[in-house]
């Protein structure tokens, strides 16, 4: 029996679905129908939805190597807003993410549709043998991934997330008491000193603090907008954190060339947070070795707890109200648990 010519192009396409590339760099879908003239049904620049409704005008006959994969959605996801406009820590976050889904779900490659809560639940156990506090934001982005599917017409079945619990999480509540802070800082180099100081005063995340630029102080306020939450703030550089801008200011006028970030290092260029961080560690090394009655106490201490150290001590020292402002939580009541975890509940004695 006498065969078709066997396509050259276009192999991955079910037989009649037509490619064709837009001026604008875009591929949109048909469905050719032939006939003379041609006559050909869009069906939209997504693959897969284009094979889907190929699909369903083939009454529902799709090619046997058609799945739809986790991997898919996750590649579709990158190209949208919904991943575009992410901050550029949680993407990083995403990326570490994804890896343990895919090993899981996509090794070897798996219809979306054929993944049920139990597999949740076995992919949790999986990687909770390992990391727990992984494994929860693994699921977590698992679940905005089929979200994202779901509302782009890839699935329609329901979340497989929902009703499978993660593991339990217990936050951090850790107070650096006045005597661990001196002695870490006794042990740091200048440039740790001033980001110490900046995140202590203002109460603030690392990332937020080493990104501050001179030009972020204006009429004796400090503009701050939050990375993760998105508020602003308006500190006043008054008093301690007056005198430390100055202190850093100074310093800076030594060098040839000024960056007008804030924090610097040694020969004026911008500290990244990673190099921050390194740069703690070792401080915190050598307190250990300074104080070794105290070590267990030092290696508790990371850099972050200056916002918890910095935020209870303003609660202490006037009201939560101020606190609630200096940290940047949406309510007092936020405010309240994060000092009571923190430092714990203030209560007087019987009598």
């Amino acid at each position: 029996m006498p065969m078709g010519r066997k396509p050259t192009i276009n192999n991955n396409c079910p037989p009649g679905l037509r490619p064709r590339l837009q001026k604008s760099g875009k591929t949109y879908y048909y469905l050719d129908l032939g006939g003379k003239p041609r006559v050909e049904i869009p069906l939209g620049d997504d693959y897969i939805i284009a094979v889907q409704r190929w699909g369903e005008l083939k009454r529902n006959q799709l090619p046997p190597s058609f799945i739809i994969t986790i991997d898919a959605v996750w590649q579709k996801y990158q190209e949208s807003e919904n991943y575009t406009e992410l901050a550029a820590s949680t993407k990083k976050d995403y990326q570490k993410s994804i890896k343990k889904i895919l090993e899981f779900f996509n090794d070897p490659p798996t219809s979306i549709d054929s993944i049920e809560p139990i597999h949740i639940r076995q992919f949790l156990d999986w990687r909770g043998s390992i990391a727990k506090v992984r494994a929860n934001r693994e699921k977590t982005l698992f679940s905005t991934l089929w979200n994202y599917a779901r509302s782009i017409g890839y699935t329609n079945k329901a979340n497989p997330c929902v009703g499978i619990k993660g593991f339990k999480e217990i936050p951090r509540d850790v107070y650096i008491e006045d005597n661990i802070y001196a002695a870490v800082y006794a042990e740091a180099d200048q440039p740790t000193r001033d980001a110490i100081d900046i995140g202590y005063l203002i109460a603030q995340r690392p990332c937020d603090v080493i990104k501050l630029y001179e030009t972020d102080i204006q009429n004796s306020l400090m503009a701050v907008q939050q990375r993760k939450t998105k508020a602003k703030l308006q500190i006043s550089v008054i008093g301690l954190l007056k005198q430390t801008i100055a202190r850093i200011t100074e310093r800076k006028k030594q060098y040839k060339v000024r960056s007008l970030k804030l924090i610097v290092d040694e020969y004026g260029k911008p500290l990244s947070q990673h190099a921050i961080y390194q740069r703690f560690a070792k401080a915190r090394d050598k307190a250990i070795k300074q104080h070794p009655e105290l070590a267990e106490q030092i290696r508790k201490y990371q850099i972050s707890d200056l916002r918890a150290k910095g935020g209870t001590d303003k609660a202490i020292e006037q009201d939560m109200r101020t606190a609630q402002k200096l940290l940047g939580h949406s309510s007092v009541v936020m405010t309240e648990r994060y000092v009571r975890r923190i430092k714990g509940e203030f209560v007087d004695p019987t009598k």
